[in-house]
């Protein structure tokens, strides 16, 4: 295999871990390569990940088994060292919520498989009775709903799943009667290639968690080494930065001795680069944001706030925890630093930069006790530190 090949391979793959598929259409070339390259593709995604990848003439798709049930956990991919990326962020802001109308509204598009067409009216009708039959609620009269079911309407047009015939999306978020609302063609096709099969409108709660998690107990130890591995891997290639705190204790003794071995086969598959530290494992995204879901800190001012708080209390407090009121205090600095950039009062800014990094998953808190993650040293060069750890051993902060 030529270097032009591998790194055509390894930039499909980024991209199905980040989309979940490509289509002739929109990369003909790339296509061209994993149509090419099929048979060993499918195999060393399998064997490398677990993941089943599916492949036709004008597509491709990979089929994930998610690392847990609740999409509450779920945090945006933020990989250090991204290089630029697309002009807007490619992770929306999706909370449970967001996700919780995303599943009803696929199994709802399912149940009905001779529908055509839809106005957003219908969808949002049709959602609301879904999410209340799962013992949540969905209010329309709140402004913060409405933006959620537009939000995940706008990710389904961004996957082709829907196209606006007429009228207007935002009509529905900002409730105004003078506007046409949206008229939907369904993409029935694209829908299955999207819909995992255990979305299905007729499933409970549990049933949807049992088969979206269950894994055969490992019969042999052999097995169990396979399970161990492929959930390591899943974890290096969905995750920015793998931490020993977060496993259980045999899958940090497992990842201990073969973090190395198992990263290594991950990078050679993604093109990514592992780095190793006393806290863990990361992987730094080389590319255009094609392994990155959310840029941070990009040149919105509250994400940049949210830096340089963080930089703050990094240089102050390192890797010992700290309190809001520390918050308060790197906020106020920043604002006496900078008092015709940042222009919100040091408590909203404070409090917005908790949010951003504990969102991003670079901050943890305990109570009332905050920590920086060791992932957020990683951007410290974005301050203008450029110092590097060199000691394979040394922790990130």
């Amino acid at each position: 295999m030529n270097d032009d090949t591998l790194a055509t391979r390894q930039r499909a793959v980024r991209l199905l871990l980040r989309d979940g598929w490509i289509e002739r259409r929109d990369e003909p070339e790339l296509m061209e390569v994993v149509w090419r390259e099929r048979e060993a593709l499918i195999a060393e995604v399998f064997e490398v990940l677990g993941y089943r990848l599916d492949v036709e003439r004008d597509m491709a798709r990979l089929r994930k088994r998610p690392l847990q049930a609740d999409p509450q956990g779920r945090v945006p991919r933020v990989r250090p060292e991204a290089k630029g990326g697309p002009t807007r962020d490619w992770w929306p802001a999706f909370r449970y919520r967001h996700y919780l109308v995303l599943f009803c509204l696929l199994a709802e598009l399912e149940r009905d498989a001779t529908r055509p067409q839809a106005l957003i009216s219908t969808l949002a009708e049709d959602v609301r009775r879904a999410v209340m039959d799962q013992g949540e609620a969905l209010d329309y009269t709140q402004a913060a709903h409405r933006r959620v079911l537009c939000d995940v309407l706008r990710w389904l047009e961004d996957h082709g799943v829907l196209q606006v015939v007429d009228g207007d999306r935002e009509a529905f978020a900002t409730a105004d009667p003078r506007a046409v609302e949206a008229l939907y063609n369904i993409d029935r096709v694209r829908l299955e290639r999207l819909a995992p099969s255990f979305l299905i409108a007729d499933a409970d709660r549990e049933e949807i968690r049992r088969r979206a998690l269950a894994e055969p107990t490992p019969p042999s130890e052999d097995a169990r080494r396979t399970r161990l591995r492929l959930h390591t891997a899943r974890r290096l290639a969905e995750h920015p930065a793998v931490y020993f705190k977060d496993l259980s204790m045999e899958e940090q003794l497992h990842f201990r001795h073969q973090r190395r071995a198992i990263a290594d086969r991950v990078c050679a598959l993604t093109g990514l680069v592992a780095e190793h530290r006393q806290e863990g494992t990361c992987l730094i995204d080389p590319t255009a944001s094609e392994a990155t879901d959310l840029r941070f800190p990009t040149f919105q001012r509250d994400r940049q706030a949210a830096l340089l708080i963080g930089a703050g209390l990094a240089a102050e407090h390192g890797r010992t925890g700290f309190t809001a009121e520390d918050v308060r205090r790197a906020a106020r600095d920043l604002l006496t630093a900078h008092p015709k950039y940042f222009a919100k009062p040091e408590d909203v800014m404070a409090r917005e930069a908790v949010e951003q990094l504990e969102a991003l998953d670079l901050l943890a808190t305990d109570g009332t006790t905050l920590q920086l993650r060791p992932a957020f040293g990683r951007f410290r060069e974005a301050v203008g530190t450029t110092e590097e750890p060199t000691d394979p051993q040394e922790s990130l902060l």
